[in-house]
């Protein structure tokens, strides 16, 4: 696909246009009446102030690549029309700026004149809490959309593309907006290109989308849009060797894993979070115990850059997280130790004490809602557990008892949807363990059974998208590559996803799309 970035004012931005018949200037001319464009008028923009006027373009053979700017600024309509037999767009008709402040920006080919863009002003702003999908009706350049009101996601889904199409998006609530492109068509920016899904987490970001043709849409904004698609990461670990490796998958499409690059150093026994763009990896061992932080940005494949450090050096902890915070819980330093770090991922910066744990452990598995964190099973240094304990995100304080996991364990690893969080592997005193269990976030409570891993093993890492969570590598008493995969909704034993670049174990993941990000 190729892909002409157009600035609507001065036409294609890498072209160089042959100049075969008058280009026009840039010259604002005002006309209260209707108004014949000549060969050698310099005109680049026409302000019509009458009522009901027409604006009639000049012949087009004599006039290749020149562009056009018509507004209409007075109380009633302005026809654009064609010399003569000439065409608009294909079409003989006028075309037809209907209102105040409307805009047409054109240009001529040589044989006919095409419209590069078509803009009317906003006359309607409708906000949206839950996901909504735009008719054709909503396309017409005068409405914007905002997730005001939001208490969660909202997805947008855009009309089959059609050329003219145009609308507007901004973000207006503390929780993502996405825009999700009609099977067949693609989102595309400055920033990516041929995507189906964007995302941001921008307060207050602008996006207008406007059709070029019939299947692109070009965004044009301010603030950050990412790749929405769902992206999970696994990295480090140990292959027998420890490892910086970073694999990833894409969590709707079943498949084995790609090489996303290497973080920073090699490490395992390490801890992961994230937010809808930035991946976060740390502590772990490499080749001591390390309190260094790094992150990736999950849009971009590349290696992990410096984010700051831990309170304290440690292997053993977990990570969870909502849409801007990150917490790493428990750990070992000289002994299993029940500190509660926090990062704001979007700042790069050392980690501040959150809290603590209701215990001292490591190896523990954690999971998060967009407002409250779970961490579930762990080894205090004499024995497995089985608490689960959770945090208000948003809050530093102490962990409180949440409930019980069916059977305490620890290299475990969990996942969550925004409602669901669900706990698979682990190993008690020496035995593998294949179980899943989940919980409802919301509610205190010991976990029940889901179903199970498609083998007992430990050492797993664990990542979700909205809908679906995956566990993989881990050990069945040897490293192994599989990937398993649930849906959150849906109790039941884990299928086949795919494999791994690599077996290992010991490592962990994190995805732009889990329950904390809803």
């Amino acid at each position: 696909m190729t892909l002409r970035q157009y600035d609507f004012l001065t036409g294609p931005e890498t072209d160089t246009l042959p100049n075969t018949g008058t280009v026009a200037s840039s010259l604002v001319s005002t006309k209260s009446d209707s108004y014949t464009v000549t060969n050698t008028d310099s005109i680049g923009t026409i302000i019509q102030t009458g009522t009901d006027k027409t604006i009639t373009l000049p012949k087009a053979d004599d006039n290749t690549d020149r562009k056009l700017v018509i507004i209409n600024n007075g109380s009633g309509y302005v026809d654009v029309d064609a010399e003569g037999s000439e065409e608009i767009n294909g079409s003989s008709s006028a075309f037809r700026l209907s209102n105040q402040y409307d805009e047409l920006q054109i240009q001529c080919d040589g044989t006919g004149w095409y419209i590069i863009n078509n803009y009317a002003p906003t006359n309607s702003v409708q906000d949206k809490t839950s996901n909504y999908t735009l008719t054709s009706g909503d396309v017409n350049g005068k409405t914007v959309f905002t997730n005001k009101g939001a208490t969660g996601m909202v997805d947008f889904e855009l009309p089959t593309a059609v050329a003219g199409y145009q609308v507007t998006f901004i973000r207006a609530a503390a929780y993502p907006l996405r825009i999700s492109a009609s099977s067949g068509d693609e989102l595309n920016s400055s920033e990516f290109s041929g995507i189906s899904e964007a995302e941001t987490e921008s307060t207050n970001a602008v996006a207008t989308l406007r059709c070029i043709d019939a299947t692109d849409w070009y965004i044009d904004s301010n603030g950050t849009w990412y790749d929405a698609a769902s992206r999970g990461l696994f990295g480090g670990g140990s292959t027998g060797s420890t490892v910086n490796t970073i694999d990833y998958i894409q969590l709707g499409t079943l498949g084995n894993a790609a090489d996303f690059g290497d973080l920073s150093t090699v490490r395992f026994r390490h801890g992961a979070c994230s937010s809808i763009t930035r991946g976060v990896f740390a502590g772990g061992n490499d080749g001591s115990t390390t309190n260094s932080i790094d992150f990736v940005t999950f849009s971009s494949l590349g290696n992990g850059a410096d984010f700051g450090d831990l309170t304290s050096s440690r292997y053993g902890c977990s990570g969870l997280s909502s849409t801007t915070r990150g917490c790493f819980n428990g750990g070992f330093v000289a002994s299993a130790v029940n500190t509660i770090d926090y990062i704001t991922i979007a700042s790069e910066s050392n980690a501040s004490d959150f809290g603590d744990l209701t215990l001292s452990r490591y190896r523990t598995g954690s999971c998060s809602s967009s407002t409250r964190g779970v961490t579930g099973g762990g080894y205090d240094g004499s024995n497995d557990r089985n608490v689960i304990d959770y945090i208000t995100i948003a809050s530093t304080g102490n962990s409180t008892d949440f409930g019980d996991l069916t059977v305490a364990r620890d290299e475990l690893a969990a996942c969550s949807s925004s409602t669901r969080g669900v706990f698979g592997g682990g190993n008690l005193s020496g035995a593998l363990k294949n179980e899943l269990d989940y919980i409802t976030i919301a509610s205190t409570g010991s976990a029940l059974d889901f179903g199970d891993l498609s083998a007992t093993k430990d050492g797993v890492a664990s990542c979700s998208s909205s809908t679906r969570g995956v566990w993989g590598g881990g050990s069945t008493g040897s490293r192994i590559n599989v990937i398993d995969y649930i849906t959150i909704a849906s109790p039941s034993s884990a299928s086949d996803f795919g494999d791994l670049t690599a077996a290992r174990d010991e490592f962990a993941a994190c995805s732009n799309d889990h329950g904390g990000l809803q």
